[in-house]
């Protein structure tokens, strides 16, 4: 790299389905991560909180495919997202079935983007 030249790294996040609003708290350099991070809280949140929607992955290393098909159920997706965005949604804390306000990023989503897995 030149001493011209910038780094760019990709940013991924989860942005609901319903609201279409990115969530705050769950960023990662790969899609993967960021759905497998995500995926992991919504099963804990889930078993924690009495239900057994998620109770086949509970205790268990979530794959990608469990991931995906985690996100899908829970109507999310992976989004690729410019980097000041991932800077403002990693200091914020995570919320995988609130709605509120406060769950999302608050700022404009221009630059978002879906990415399949």
């Amino acid at each position: 790299m030149t001493q011209n030249q910038i780094k760019v790294t990709r940013q991924f996040a989860i942005q609901d389905g319903y609201s279409k609003q990115v969530r705050n708290g769950f960023v990662a350099n790969d899609p993967f991560s960021v759905a497998i991070q995500f995926a992991s809280e919504v099963v804990d949140v889930s078993h924690y909180g009495g239900e057994d929607t998620y109770a086949e992955y509970f205790d268990k290393e979530l794959s990608i495919v469990d991931a995906s098909r985690i996100l899908s159920t829970h109507n999310s997706r992976i989004v690729e997202i410019p980097g000041y965005m991932a800077d403002l949604i990693r200091e914020e804390p995570g919320y995988v079935v609130a709605d509120d306000k406060e769950a999302f990023f608050d700022g404009s989503l221009i630059g978002v983007t879906v990415v399949d897995i």
